[in-house]
């Protein structure tokens, strides 16, 4: 229960930070996924967030991409904050993010839900395979070994 408890709290300051930092910037949207919201965090745990750029003016420069983690931080306090693009993102990892995810930054509805629907879409068409493959990989693992 004490997880929980923290994760709502970090997520609240997350949503808050989130809205003055990502305010001048083409973000549609934001999440925090990882081991902060599955309570399996342990400290110290960094703090994983995922953002989806507004793909009219996607990719961002660097120094734009490192300065969204530097100004999130600097809003809400934390630090150790791990910024990922999802844009970027394998298909994979985007799908894993809006299924466990929680949602602390929308800019823009339409589109959020626009790039949340086809994700997932094609995210759950994939993740038979993504199963397969898996299973395959850790019965090599078994059987002959990492290397």
């Amino acid at each position: 229960m004490c997880s929980k408890i923290k994760t709502k709290e970090l997520s609240k300051t997350l949503q808050q930070a989130a809205q003055k930092a990502f305010a001048d910037y083409p973000i549609i949207s934001a999440y925090l996924y990882g081991s902060q919201v599955r309570g399996r965090n342990l400290s110290p745990s960094d703090i994983d967030v995922a953002v989806y750029i507004d793909p009219e003016v996607f990719p961002l420069s660097l120094d734009v991409e490192l300065g969204l983690c530097v100004r999130l931080e600097e809003a809400s306090g934390l630090s150790n904050i791990d910024l990922r693009i999802l844009n970027e993102a394998p298909l994979s990892f985007q799908g894993e993010v809006l299924r466990q995810g929680i949602e602390i930054y929308s800019a823009d509805e339409g589109k959020r839900i626009l790039f949340e629907t086809h994700t997932l879409d094609a995210f759950l068409d994939y993740l038979p395979h993504l199963e397969k493959l898996r299973r395959a990989f850790l019965h090599s693992v078994a059987e002959k070994g990492i290397l």
